[in-house]
């Protein structure tokens, strides 16, 4: 719903002809960018360990399968949309429930996180803002962002730049509301 709200033709959960592929949990089209996704669910990590398994194991096999689903998007899926592939700019991102790894590579695939998508795409650049003046409730006027825009932001780190940028300053402003 984020990506079709944002402007994207949206592809859930594409059951190729080719069972080798594998179920491709999301295939985003606007323009000539098409993202191809693979989504995780996983947990915040406790242990050394744990952390090893879901770089090495999670992490990895997600790029593993990702490749083979945007080698299936390029050679097969793309040509009912384009008459030209040479334009086509394909991003390929495993998004997952936690943040860590984010904005790391496997592969030529990005991990993000399903945080940074939704707020990404809820236009809610003041995050950690809001977070602090507790204005979450409060109603705003529904902003809906360019899709190339969505897609830029979260390719250059846009949303976590700035909020982890201010971070100082929002944990002052959150112990200050505290102590009163």
């Amino acid at each position: 719903e984020k990506f079709k709200n944002a402007g994207f033709n949206v592809f859930c959960q594409y059951q190729p002809a080719d069972r080798e592929v594998g179920e491709i949990d999301l295939i985003a089209i606007c323009e000539n960018h098409v993202i191809v996704v693979e989504v995780k669910s996983t947990y915040i990590k406790s242990s050394i360990q744990e952390i090893y398994e879901y770089l090495n194991f999670t992490l990895n096999k997600a790029a593993y399968q990702l490749s083979k689903k945007v080698e299936f998007v390029k050679n097969g899926f793309l040509n009912q949309f384009f008459e030209n592939l040479d334009d086509v700019k394909i991003h390929s991102w495993i998004i997952d429930t936690t943040l860590e790894f984010d904005h790391e590579y496997f592969g030529n695939h990005l991990k993000v996180s399903l945080d940074e998508v939704i707020i990404t795409s809820n236009c809610e650049s003041e995050f950690m803002q809001k977070l602090v003046d507790e204005q979450f409730d409060i109603e705003k006027d529904e902003v809906k962002i360019d899709p190339i825009q969505f897609l830029e932001s979260i390719e250059k780190n846009t949303f976590w730049s700035k909020q982890l940028g201010n971070y100082d300053h929002y944990m002052e402003k959150m112990l200050s509301k505290l102590a009163s």
